[in-house]
C-alpha cells in the first residue's frame, strides 16, 4: 500500500497558479458536527446531530485535490451506526486552459460529474 499512496502524492509541480489554487486553505484533516433537519419536519423530535471527517490532500503530483467525506466519523461510526453515512471521495483536477477544476464525486451509490 506504500507505494500507491508515494505514487498518489507524487512529487508536487507546482502546476496550479497560486491565483487558481483555491482549495489550498482547506488542505488538512477537519472534523464537523453534521445536524439533520428535524425528522419529519417534527420540531418536537431532536435533530440528528453526528460527528463526521473531511480530508484534503494534494494528489497526482500536486494537479489535484482529494478529499474524503467521512460521516458518521470514523471514531462514531460503531457507537452510532447510519445506514444513510457516506463515505465518499472527490477529485478536482485543475483545468489549466479553463483556469478551473474539473471534478467527480463518488460514494457508495452515485459517481457524479460536477
Amino acid at each position: 500500500m506504500d507505494n500507491f499512496i508515494e505514487a498518489l502524492y507524487g512529487q508536487p509541480e507546482g502546476t496550479i497558479p497560486e491565483e487558481y489554487d483555491w482549495f489550498a486553505p482547506l488542505l488538512g484533516d477537519w472534523e464537523f458536527d453534521y445536524k439533520d433537519k428535524f425528522i419529519d419536519g417534527d420540531h418536537n423530535r431532536p435533530q440528528r446531530q453526528l460527528k463526521g471527517e473531511w480530508i484534503f490532500r494534494r494528489v497526482l503530483n500536486g494537479i489535484g485535490i482529494e478529499d474524503m467525506f467521512i460521516c458518521p466519523s470514523r471514531a462514531t461510526r460503531e457507537t452510532s451506526p447510519q445506514p444513510d453515512g457516506e463515505y465518499g471521495v472527490g477529485l478536482r483536477i485543475y483545468n489549466s486552459k479553463t483556469h478551473c477544476y474539473d471534478m467527480v464525486y463518488a460514494c457508495k451509490s452515485k459517481f457524479t460529474n460536477l
